[in-house]
């Protein structure tokens, strides 16, 4: 076995003096073309692309997904001397579609097309491709190649240990030849395949790499130092003057005859102990020798805010240059001044800038080298919001909002079901808690992988049902005259009190005996609100209303929804019987206020005339216009109000008589101001209505509270001129309240409430 060892290290040598003189051959070789569907000549986006390069006894994988316009690019594959070069992929089958040539200094860009099948709804085939990371021995990187629609995925690495990750990065202990098993499988199993591959865990000789650093300071005496990965056991100098040293920091002063440039080489030998395997690598750089000092080599740079892995580079260098060599410490050079590189990935890099001046002939050069270190952070984020507009149960649309821009995504939702979409809409069968965990990857073209997870938990609501029976003035609505045919037909409105706006939330026709419902509703504080619909037997005798018998939405008793109910009933008033008269009132509404939510349109709004006795005698919708008109009216005083849900109403007061039988242009304003969800919480007390009303001289209130508070009562006009303010002090008691109206005008007056803890008022009207 020794013996081995030892003939073994003694070709490797011979290798290493070989490779110096072949790495002044050192060039760049690019491959790109587009992946096309066999029917259809269409392209095939995401698709994985393998390419290999061989050259020299060494082998290098790259791998790649195309586009959108199915097209894919690897240039800056930097190569010695002469190769095949080759890129396959595979199709909807599982089988492979190869394309190979030749490449030299001669012969260095490659395009190769492929035309596949990619219907692969008949089933799926697992399949996938391996690579030894850059600088180990042990860590294999496995990449899914398979086909078809699967939606879960199992790896069995041979060692006994196994991964549910997509790509993973699998580390062995020992060398050797393992058994790798991939198998995938779909939901409810309509398709699965299981497809195996051994491989060969050793000391890839490609897997090994050189660079190293100088310093002089006046460029005729050189400190040297090598770096490598893996660590070598040994480091070999060319120094380019015929001389040569051993070691991994060496010094080396030149003949003061030369001024010229010369070229350093380093090549370095690795083995490894366990597998007894090994690998050289070889780099080079040319530098100046001379005496002259007449420039200093300087950059500057920045990181491009835009791409990470983009740098600009500026020279800030002085003396007369004329020529100059970037080295960015990842096998890319240039030439240019100013240069912008964008590496593979991320990582240390030193970048050195060689300058060299020529006025007469080489007169001077200098070398300067920095350490860019890129850094990279991948972490998992997502949020999560409930769909409120397909009205479908439990369907929640996920966002992933990680840092890093991850390229994989895998969702778990809790409940069995996964996806592989950036931003996937998941519907949940039942209600219940459940984890939510995403993990997300992204693998480097310099072969650096990373990956992150994040679990959140997640509650979703419950869902109920809701009804209930539909009063006309306190009796059953009656929807059969005896046999079937309909006498009333309803129409209910559901409304939600949701992030401090009153929003629509589903409609109902209803005529079967008077009763509404409305399934599988969400959890929540709600409004109910019902009417006849037009073509009714009692349309024009009763008026819309709200549980259980408010005109107004703000003054309706709030449905606290966390069970079935089917008893949310609600009575129409009836409209007072006025005789006809020679009057009639005309106007329109008008929509103000910074704190409008909705999208309110002017027609449809529900415009409710009383009498001087607050008693509704008729109403109207307005039109598209949000206009309005009553006629065939007794002359006397008549209140206008506009019922808007979620929208608070200045009503006006208008008085037919002899001198104006008919009263045109009057407004309506609506307007709106916040809403809770959760206002019971802040309104701390509890209050009546006004008695008597309409009111001669004093008018009444009872108000009552289980804790001490300060109740600020204010008193307007119609025409929101405040008359008066008042506190009213309850200390865990019920006291009446009493205005003194005596000075007040005939008219109506609005009452707002508010306790010393709350911004949420509550509003009372009376007429004098």
């Amino acid at each position: 076995m020794k013996k081995i060892v030892s003939n073994k290290i003694s070709l490797l040598i011979c290798l290493v003096l070989f490779s110096i003189s072949i790495f002044s051959q050192q060039y760049n070789v690019q491959v790109s073309g587009y992946i096309y569907t066999l029917d259809s000549v269409s392209p095939v986006s995401e698709h994985l692309v393998e390419v290999e390069v061989d050259y020299s006894g060494f082998v290098d994988f790259f791998y790649m997904y195309t586009d959108a316009n199915g097209y894919y690019f690897l240039d800056s594959i930097f190569v010695n001397g002469s190769g095949t070069i080759s890129a396959k992929t595979f199709d909807c089958d599982g089988q492979p579609h190869q394309q190979q040539d030749f490449f030299s200094p001669a012969n260095n860009i490659f395009t190769f097309d492929f035309y596949i099948c990619t219907d692969t709804t008949a089933g799926c085939q697992a399949l996938f491709g391996y690579e030894v990371l850059l600088g180990t021995f042990y860590d294999v990187l496995f990449i899914d190649e398979s086909i078809g629609n699967y939606d879960y995925w199992q790896w069995d690495f041979g060692d006994g240990t196994t991964s549910s990750d997509l790509n993973p990065v699998h580390y062995y202990e020992n060398p050797g030849i393992y058994n790798v098993c991939l198998s995938i499988w779909s939901n409810e199993f309509t398709c699965d395949d299981v497809y195996c591959e051994n491989i060969e865990v050793f000391n890839d000789t490609s897997n090994c790499e050189n660079w190293f650093t100088y310093a002089s300071y006046d460029n005729l005496s050189f400190d040297f130092t090598g770096f490598s990965t893996p660590e070598a056991i040994s480091y070999f100098w060319d120094l380019g003057d015929g001389n040569t040293k051993s070691g991994q920091e060496i010094s080396h002063t030149y003949s003061i005859s030369i001024n010229d440039v010369v070229p350093v080489t380093l090549s370095t030998l690795h083995f490894d102990p366990i597998s007894l395997d090994s690998c050289i690598a070889v780099s080079q750089q040319w530098i100046f020798v001379g005496n002259s000092s007449s420039c200093v080599a300087d950059y500057l740079f920045y990181q491009d805010s835009s791409d990470f892995l983009s740098f600009h580079f500026f020279d800030n260098s002085s003396g007369q240059i004329s020529n100059y060599l970037w080295d960015f410490g990842d096998g890319s050079f240039s030439e240019l001044q100013n240069p912008v590189h964008s590496f593979l990935g991320p990582g240390l890099y030193p970048v050195c800038l060689t300058i060299f001046s020529d006025s007469s002939g080489i007169s001077c050069t200098d070398l300067f080298c920095l350490d860019i270190s890129i850094d990279y952070e991948l972490s998992a984020q997502f949020e999560v919001y409930l769909d409120t507009l397909s009205g479908l149960i439990n369907q929640y649309q996920f966002f992933d909002i990680s840092s890093g821009e991850p390229a994989f995504w895998q969702w778990s939702f809790g409940d069995g079901n996964t996806s592989s979409a950036q931003n996937p809409l998941h519907q949940y069968e039942n209600s219940g808690q459940f984890e939510i965990c995403l993990d997300v990857s992204r693998l480097f073209a310099n072969g650096n992988f990373y990956s992150d997870s994040f679990c959140s938990a997640l509650e979703t609501p419950n869902y109920f049902d809701v009804g209930g029976q539909v009063f006309i003035d306190d009796i059953p609505m009656n929807n059969f005259n005896g046999d079937t045919t309909v006498i009333d037909t309803g129409m209910a409105y559901l409304y939600r009190k949701y992030n401090d706006i009153i929003i629509p939330v589903d409609t109902n026709v209803f005529y079967e005996y008077g009763y509404y419902w409305f399934t599988d509703v969400r959890e929540g504080v709600y409004l109910v609100k019902t009417g006849l619909c037009s073509g009714s037997e009692n349309y024009l005798q009763v008026v819309p209303a709200y549980h259980e018998n408010s005109f107004y939405w703000n003054e309706a008793d709030p449905l606290l929804l966390n069970s079935d109910q089917f008893d949310v009933s609600v009575n129409l008033p009836a409209l007072k019987s006025i005789g006809p008269g020679p009057g009639s009132i005309s106007g329109s509404i008008v929509i103000s206020g910074s704190k409008i939510s909705l999208d309110v349109e002017l027609s449809d709004i529900l415009i409710i005339l009383f009498n001087e006795y607050m008693e509704p005698v008729s109403f109207r919708f307005t039109n598209e216009l949000g206009q309005f008109n009553f006629d065939n009216l007794p002359l006397g005083e008549y209140i206008i109000y506009a019922e808007s849900t979620g929208l608070f109403t200045v009503p006006s007061q208008v008085n037919l008589d002899g001198s104006n039988v008919s009263i045109s242009g009057v407004i309506i304003e609506l307007f709106q101001q916040a809403v809770s969800v959760n206002e019971q919480k802040f309104i701390n007390f509890e209050m009546g209505y006004f008695y008597p009303n309409p009111v001669v001289d004093n008018i009444h209130l009872n108000l009552n509270s289980n804790e001490k508070v300060i109740i600020k009562a204010t008193v307007y006009e119609i025409t929101g001129r405040k008359i008066m303010e008042s506190d009213i002090h309850l200390d865990r008691e019920t006291k009446t309240w009493i205005i003194s109206t005596a000075g007040f005008p005939q008219g109506l007056y609005i009452v707002s409430f508010v306790s010393e803890k709350s911004n949420v008022p509550q509003i009372r009207k009376f007429v004098k």
